[in-house]
């Protein structure tokens, strides 16, 4: 890319190419920096392929072409590592040549959720500490990292990123209530979910409960006996993976758009970027209270939040549909609200908050 003699630049670089939300938050991300006149480039190390003999050529590739992209960067230009990454002699390269390293991270460390080895625990934690800037999503995780990152390094939290603009500003609403995200596990609590629904009350054949996104076949089968289990086989719609597009278009003409993610270690320190689309749809949202959720949506303000307990849920959902009139107008003010978190803005006032530092 060429560079605008004006404008600073900001190299993204990735441990792995994002993919998922990880991706549309990279991307969005991307576009803040734009916006406030950054030149953008981006890379990755890790080249995918399942022959190990051509992912280890492409890696090394990657990483020569990463190394000699930092050399090109200018005295105050940034280099934003995106997730985790395990060579911290990468960002040597970039200190030697006096460019600004951000860091942002809207996870615990895979040692943490799931398991990591001990050189690669060591590696990210010499990678935190070369930080000059760090980006996080939560207050939990704001508390995790600063015990890794050196004493002059500026946090700053930005829970969600979202383009309101890709959500049309009128559409006829069905009577789907909506789930979009990952089907399997027990991350967003789809198994709770559809207890939820089971237990409410409302006219399961007017309103079906649509369910976005794919798992593994394992996952989706479990699903399935569950579905049949409470003879919801003519109420609920499972889509499968679609399109960021088309995902888009189904939370906007849906009634109501859900998250009953439970209690746990994920929840605590992420926070869904689902959930800034649903809002930005206009349509009433209802999530549980779980990280740092209850900071951001007040019930009957701006959202509806209840405790991560399927009796709690099933009852609002009843309540919500007993009460659309006034359920759409918390809606609207829920799309005011998720304003406030357009890149251009968010990304603006993360160079504001550090640009002594810069």
């Amino acid at each position: 890319m060429k560079r605008n003699k004006n404008n600073r630049h900001c190299f993204f670089l990735d441990w792995s190419e994002s993919r998922g939300a990880a991706k549309n938050r990279l991307l969005l991300n991307q576009k803040g920096f734009s916006i406030n006149s950054f030149n953008i480039s981006y890379g990755y190390i890790l080249h995918s392929s399942s022959s190990k003999f051509i992912r280890y050529i492409g890696s090394l590739y990657n990483l020569i072409k990463v190394c000699l992209k930092i050399l090109t960067l200018n005295k105050n230009d940034i280099l934003y590592i995106y997730g985790p990454f395990y060579f911290p002699f990468i960002l040597d390269i970039a200190i030697w040549k006096k460019v600004q390293i951000f860091i942002e991270r809207t996870e615990y460390p895979a040692s943490v959720l799931f398991s990591e080895s001990k050189y690669r625990q060591k590696q990210n934690i010499e990678v935190y500490k070369k930080a000059d800037v760090f980006v996080t999503c939560s207050e939990a995780l704001k508390k995790y990292y600063s015990g890794y990152i050196k004493e002059e390094c500026k946090f700053f939290i930005i829970p969600v990123l979202v383009d309101v603009n890709i959500f049309p500003k009128s559409v006829t609403t069905n009577n789907f209530i909506t789930y979009c995200g990952y089907m399997g596990g027990d991350k967003d609590g789809v198994k709770e979910l559809l207890q939820s629904y089971h237990k409410a009350t409302i006219d399961k054949n007017k309103f079906k409960l649509c369910l976005i996104g794919d798992a593994p076949k394992s996952d989706i089968d479990k699903i399935k006996v569950l579905i049949k289990e409470f003879n919801l086989q003519d109420n609920v719609i499972l889509t499968g993976r679609l399109s960021h597009k088309e995902t888009v278009s189904y939370l906007s003409q849906s009634v109501l758009n859900v998250l009953a993610r439970p209690a746990n270690k994920q929840a605590e320190g992420g926070f869904p970027s689902k959930l800034g689309e649903y809002l930005a749809t206009g349509k009433p949202s209802l999530v549980t209270a779980v990280g740092d959720i209850p900071k951001y949506i007040k019930d009957g303000e701006n959202g509806y939040i209840v405790e991560p307990n399927v009796d709690a849920f099933a009852k609002k959902i009843d309540w919500i549909i007993d009460n659309l009139e006034e359920a759409k107008l918390v809606g609207i003010k829920g799309k005011k609200f998720i304003e406030d978190y357009v890149p251009d803005k968010q990304i603006g006032l993360l160079l504001k908050n550090i640009n002594e530092k810069l």
